[in-house]
């Protein structure tokens, strides 16, 4: 989720679109809040603490961005590429251990025996 640092009202709605996901029950999986047009920074513009805070509170991964200047453009997109890898691996893992070791295969013919007593 992105938000520009100098638009309170973009910062203001990541909370709003935070708890609609919630509420809608879609929270597994990670998300990245991003802080962009850092090169825009004044005095009055969302700050770093104020982002850092949003995303504790939500348990978010959290970082700035300025697409002008190219600060942090690569990193983002390899930290989202890292979290979704992650999650994927660890969904991966929990459903290996719902899967049965051992299992009958549909393809071989089995040895049956006609005969009867």
């Amino acid at each position: 989720m992105i938000y520009d640092i100098d638009n309170k009202e973009t910062f203001d709605n990541i909370v709003v679109w935070l708890l609609t996901i919630r509420e809608n029950g879609v929270i597994d999986f990670p998300i990245v809040l991003v802080a962009n047009k850092t090169d825009l920074r004044t005095e009055n513009s969302i700050t770093t603490e104020m982002g850092q805070i949003l995303a504790d509170k939500f348990d978010l991964t959290f970082i700035e961005t300025s697409v002008k200047e190219n600060k942090n453009i690569d990193k983002t997109i390899n930290m989202i590429c890292r979290l979704v890898v992650e999650k994927r691996n660890a969904l991966q893992d929990e459903e290996s251990t719902l899967v049965p070791q051992s299992s009958i295969s549909l393809n071989k013919k089995q040895n049956v025996s006609t005969n009867c007593c």
